[in-house]
């Protein structure tokens, strides 16, 4: 079985970890494309804690939505899962330097 999540479905994350933890044996994995951060700090430590092995986030170079809301302000949001990113030309990748990626959100602002 896949779960996935619609863009900005923070409900989905919801969803997923009671699948997900009451139901191990089903072979459950969860991705998002386009997912805000969602819960707080803690809620994001317990989820990852049960489920970041089947929960996967892709993000888009220039998605703006992934960065939103800003981390460290009144509510202090959190990530959950494995980031997936996919860069300017189109290759995804589970890990980029900040400075690449920087660089990357350069090149896919140019418009064709």
């Amino acid at each position: 079985m896949v779960l996935w999540s619609q863009p900005g479905c923070s409900a989905g994350n919801t969803c997923c970890s009671g699948i997900c933890t009451k139901r191990p044996q089903s072979g459950s994995w969860y991705l998002s494309i386009g997912q805000p951060r969602v819960g707080d700090e803690d809620f994001a430590a317990g989820f990852d804690a049960a489920l970041a092995e089947k929960c996967f986030r892709f993000v888009n170079n220039n998605d703006v939505v992934t960065q939103n809301p800003l981390p460290g302000l009144v509510f202090k949001y959190a990530h959950v899962g494995q980031k997936l990113y996919i860069d300017s030309n189109g290759i995804l990748r589970s890990t980029i330097p900040w400075w690449k990626k920087l660089w990357d959100q350069w090149n896919g602002m140019e418009l064709r």
